[in-house]
């Protein structure tokens, strides 16, 4: 690898150009283009072999008791013992959600809780929530290439709208 930073000079770029006229670059191996998700210290294919991904499902206050009390007792480091208990079992990928219908503080929980996550597991996270303003803040402090979950056309298009350019930024 060759090249040049912040300081390089044109005339510094030319010889460089000059020096290795005659060389021919080595051939990258082509790599399949496999989809995958990644936290800031592990990628996981979204297809797995052997198959299937797992997804960790307790860290999503709509399918956990446990979870749903911890996050109504703002016990975060409960909760980010469930996900490392869940990697710990196989799951590929930690499907996240902290809604509730006894907060009105969704955006801030998701904060916090992802922070914590992002910080304290090496698996990826899927993003479970169904408004667009608590996806864009969790991939904010989300490290990594995250899964959204919920999207859907169940209210038409407006939140379809909002959400796709997330899961593309």
């Amino acid at each position: 690898v060759v090249g040049g930073c912040c300081g390089s000079t044109p005339d510094h770029i030319r010889a460089i150009v000059d020096a290795l006229k005659d060389v021919t670059p080595h051939k990258r191996p082509v790599v399949a283009n496999t989809p995958r998700i990644a936290s800031a210290m592990r990628t996981v294919d979204i297809g797995q072999e052997p198959r299937p991904t797992i997804v960790g499902e307790r860290v999503n206050t709509q399918g956990s008791r446990k979870i749903k009390e911890m996050i109504l007792a703002d016990d975060y480091t409960g909760a980010l013992s469930v996900a490392r208990e869940q990697v710990e079992f196989g799951a590929h990928v930690l499907d996240v959600c902290v809604a509730l219908t006894e907060r009105v503080d969704e955006a801030d929980q998701i904060a916090i809780l992802t922070k914590k996550l992002a910080m304290g597991v090496e698996a990826p996270l899927m993003i479970d929530s169904t408004d667009p303003e608590v996806i864009a803040l969790a991939l904010t402090y989300a490290q990594g290439k995250s899964i959204i979950n919920s999207i859907n056309l169940e209210d038409g298009l407006e939140r379809f709208e909002r959400v796709v350019p997330l899961a593309k930024s």
